[in-house]
C-alpha cells in the first residue's frame, strides 16, 4: 500500500475499513463532486449531501457521521459547513471531519492552468492542448492563491516574464496580457469564497493529513517567447508536490481554539495522491472511527458511518 495511482483514489480508504468490518455502500459511502465548479455551482450538489448525511444518520441509529475528503473537496467542504447547514445540524450529524492533502488557500500550480495549461504529467498531452478546457472551469480559478487569504505576499512573484512579473495583486493584469480578459471575471466570480478560511467551520473536530518536504510549484518562469504558449520553467518550493505548505498548513492559525477539537500531521516524503494510500494515514483514520466507536458504546459495533468526498 505505499504508492497511490490515480485509478485506485478512495480504494485503500475502503480496503482498510472493509477489513475492520465495514461495508461498502452500506457504512461507507461516497459523494462525488464536480471539481469543475466553484461552490456556487455546487447546490444541487449540496443539497444531496446534506440529505445523504441525514439519511445515513437516521439509518444507522442516529450514529455521527466521520467526513473523510481529498484534496479540493475539502475547501467544498468548508463551504458546506460554513453557509449551507447551523452549528446545530453540524453538532447532530457529524462527528469529525479528515482533511487528506487540502488546498485550503488554493494552489499555485492552478496558475500554470490558467496561463499555459497544465498536463499534469499525462506524456501523450501537452499543456496548450487542455488549456481552452482548464481555462473554461470555474473549480481552477478558484484555487488560484488569493491576497484575502494573507498566505501569499502581495510582492511574492508567481508568475515571471520578460517584461513583467505577476503576484496576487496582478490577476487583472496577467489575465489581460495573456489575452484572456474573461478569465479575470471569472476568477472574480469565485473570490466570494475565499473569505470561507476567516472563520472556523464549528466542527466538534477537524483532522488535517498532509504530505511534506515534497517539490511543489512556487513560482513559473517564460523565458523571451514563451509567455503564455509553452511550458514554463518551475521553481519548486514546499509541500505535497500539489499544494503549497501554507495552504496545507492555513488552518494551524485557529490551533489554541476551545470551540474545536484540531489537529494535523504532516508525513514526509508523501505527495498529494500517495497520501491516499499511506499506511500511517490509513491506521490514522481506521484508529479515529473504531476509538469513536469504543468510547460511544458497543451498540456501534453494526451502526457505523462515514462519507468520503
Amino acid at each position: 500500500m505505499g504508492n497511490g495511482k490515480a485509478g485506485d483514489y478512495y480504494y485503500y480508504i475502503v480496503h482498510a475499513l472493509e477489513a475492520k468490518g465495514y461495508t461498502a455502500n452500506k457504512d461507507i459511502k461516497g459523494a462525488p463532486y464536480d471539481f469543475r465548479k466553484a461552490p456556487d455551482n455546487l447546490n444541487e450538489f449540496y443539497r444531496k449531501l446534506k440529505k445523504l448525511v441525514e439519511d445515513l444518520y437516521h439509518a444507522n441509529q442516529n450514529v455521527p457521521v466521520v467526513m473523510i475528503a481529498h484534496s479540493m473537496g475539502n475547501p467544498v467542504l468548508l463551504n458546506f459547513y460554513n453557509h449551507k447547514v447551523t452549528k446545530e445540524w453540524k453538532d447532530t450529524y457529524i462527528h469529525a471531519h479528515v482533511a487528506l492533502a487540502p488546498p485550503w488557500a488554493g494552489s499555485i500550480k492552478s496558475v500554470r492552468g490558467m496561463v499555459s495549461g497544465d498536463s499534469d504529467g499525462i506524456f501523450f498531452l501537452n499543456g496548450l492542448e487542455v488549456r481552452p478546457m482548464q481555462r473554461s472551469w470555474p473549480g481552477i480559478a478558484w484555487m488560484m492563491p488569493s491576497p484575502i487569504h494573507k498566505l501569499w505576499n502581495p510582492e511574492e512573484t508567481l508568475v515571471v516574464t520578460p517584461h513583467r512579473n505577476y503576484s496576487v495583486k496582478d490577476y487583472n493584469k496577467l489575465f489581460h496580457d495573456m489575452g484572456y480578459d474573461l478569465g479575470f471575471l471569472l476568477l472574480n466570480r469565485t473570490r466570494q469564497f475565499d473569505t470561507d478560511l476567516s472563520k472556523l467551520p464549528e466542527l466538534r473536530a477537524l483532522h488535517v493529513l498532509y504530505g511534506a518536504n515534497m517539490p511543489t510549484p512556487s513560482q513559473y518562469v517564460y523565458p523571451a517567447g514563451t509567455f503564455p504558449d509553452s511550458d514554463p520553467q518551475v521553481k519548486n518550493g514546499k509541500g505535497d508536490g500539489t499544494v503549497n505548505k501554507r495552504s496545507l498548513e492555513a488552518f494551524k492559525k485557529f490551533e489554541g481554539s476551545q470551540s474545536i477539537n484540531l489537529t494535523h500531521q504532516a508525513f514526509d516524503g508523501v505527495d498529494h495522491l500517495s497520501i491516499l494510500s499511506d499506511d500511517h494515514v490509513l491506521k490514522f483514520i481506521t484508529d479515529l472511527i473504531l476509538n469513536y466507536e469504543d468510547s460511544s458504546g458497543d451498540n456501534l459495533s453494526q451502526d457505523r458511518e462515514k462519507t468520503e468526498l
